[in-house]
């Protein structure tokens, strides 16, 4: 599942690399509702899937607009299976702009309860966060 699916760019990587399964996504917008995957309107605070739904849930571009980060990530883990994966992806410069806490490793850690694997590149300005369930 990808949150934040309106302009589909994460969502079409997605479906280029997926062999089987299903890909799913929420978006907060109207665009979302006419997309030709499968995607909701939804925000993440409330994410219309059950629980241990998803294997992987990825967010490019998106939480740092979340209204309650540390709600927001409780409601991801939910929806994600046991052994899940959720994958937040950014520039550096808006996780530093944007974020007004969570932004060190330490602080994330907190955040997930579980193990987090980070990955950065300054030269490229992104960072990757994976966390486990």
């Amino acid at each position: 599942m990808d949150i934040g699916s309106g302009g589909g760019k994460t969502i079409h990587a997605l479906y280029i690399i997926t062999e089987y399964g299903k890909l799913y996504g929420i978006d907060y917008s109207k665009q979302a509702e006419t997309c030709k995957v499968n995607i909701r309107q939804a925000s993440v605070s409330d994410i219309p899937f059950p629980g241990n739904a998803f294997d992987i849930v990825t967010a490019c571009q998106t939480h740092y607009f979340w209204s309650d980060l540390e709600n927001d990530v409780k409601e991801v883990f939910r929806v994600l299976k046991q052994d899940g994966k959720f994958m937040i992806l950014a520039e550096l410069y808006n996780i530093n702009y944007h974020m007004k806490s969570c932004k060190t490793t330490e602080e994330m850690k907190q955040l997930f309860f579980i193990s987090v694997e980070f990955y950065e590149n300054k030269n490229k300005g992104w960072l990757c966060i994976i966390g486990f369930k």
